[in-house]
């Protein structure tokens, strides 16, 4: 069976950080409705407030349990600039990694920016300061296994079609 990852963006978070702004929420809804088409066997989230909230509104469609991630917790962006010196981190986002690519079938994980650079990094087997990819609000990165070639590749990054240029945000980073 084959490895589908939708690895995902929280919403737009609001001017504290923690929980998702109005527009994020409506970024959510929208995403949600995508994702609804989309049979999935697992949902991993972060237990950070923002990204549980993302998890939350999509599973209104999904109707899932959750498995809450505390590896999948966002990181100081030192983390991807600097892995050598965030060993730990880059540790607690490896176990997940590990995780994920025992699954099978279609596996939605949400988690924030940089934890999501970081996968992508392991996912391409590339050294985590060199994953320069871009992850806007409620961006989808849709990474699949081949069973018979056993690797990894990246149809899409940071992909927000389902969000109309109203709702759109771009990363300043």
């Amino acid at each position: 069976m084959r490895l589908n990852v939708y690895l995902i963006r929280h919403g737009e978070k609001d001017s504290e950080g923690k929980s998702l702004s109005k527009r994020g929420i409506k970024q959510v809804k929208l995403l949600a409705k995508r994702l609804g088409k989309i049979k999935f066997n697992k949902i991993y989230s972060s237990d950070l407030d923002r990204c549980k909230q993302t998890t939350e509104i999509i599973n209104k469609k999904i109707k899932l349990p959750v498995i809450y991630e505390p590896g999948l917790r966002e990181v100081k962006g030192g983390v991807k600039e600097f892995p050598r010196k965030h060993k730990k981190e880059i540790k607690n986002i490896k176990k997940v990694y590990n995780r994920l690519i025992k699954e099978k079938g279609n596996i939605l994980v949400s988690s924030s920016g940089i934890v999501n650079r970081i996968l992508l990094s392991m996912f391409l087997k590339i050294d985590p300061s060199k994953a320069n990819f871009i992850q806007n609000p409620t961006g989808v990165n849709l990474i699949d296994k081949n069973p018979e070639k056993k690797r990894f590749r990246i149809l899409y990054i940071n992909e927000t079609s389902h969000l109309p240029d109203k709702l759109k945000v771009r990363q300043k980073e």
